[in-house]
């Protein structure tokens, strides 16, 4: 009983930790997406503001 338990925890270890390694992976791709939207939502902020001024 005890040794299927413990096989049972293994398994289910294994499968916790390949859960958690691809959450990680999607993590950092989320954040180099989310990293590369900012820098063009500053570049579109900074050229608005250059053509609000154009505009006044």
């Amino acid at each position: 009983m005890k040794k299927n338990e413990i096989c049972s925890l293994k398994h289910e270890h294994s499968i916790t930790k390949d859960q958690l390694q691809a959450m990680v992976e999607k993590y950092q791709v989320c954040k180099k997406e989310l990293e590369s939207t900012q820098i063009t939502c500053e570049k579109w902020a900074e050229s608005f503001n250059g053509y609000e001024l154009m505009l006044e």
